[in-house]
């Protein structure tokens, strides 16, 4: 599984849970994973509360179509890259905007703009 710093897998949880209050929150996104092999990029604003492997946030799959939607922790746990390498939590991320701000900047750039 990665490894999510606790301070942030609590906020995560936090903003999954205002979510299922209100779901037109639009949260910072909290956390960013990066695949280390490829351009691909996540951001990440919650956790369900009710499945933990269940994220959601902006996903640029360097395909030219960033998305917001669901994520599957568990699929990105368990991609090797080259020479055994993981998706990884980028320890330097500190968002300067909403996720529907990063969302719109990503769709007229075609891919993830910090």
């Amino acid at each position: 599984m990665l490894a999510i710093p606790e301070n942030l897998r609590h906020e995560l949880l936090e903003n999954g849970r205002l979510a299922k209050i209100d779901q037109h929150i639009d949260p910072l996104p909290v956390l960013k994973l990066f695949c280390p092999w490829d351009r691909r990029t996540w951001l990440v604003s919650e956790m369900s509360p009710d499945d933990n492997d269940i994220l959601f946030g902006l996903a640029d799959l360097d395909d030219g179509e960033p998305e917001v939607g669901m994520i599957v922790l568990s699929e990105l746990a368990a991609e090797v890259g080259i020479g055994g390498l993981r998706i990884e939590v980028d320890r330097f991320f500190r968002p300067n905007r909403t996720l529907n701000e990063y969302a719109s900047d990503a769709a007229i750039a075609g891919r993830f703009v910090a």
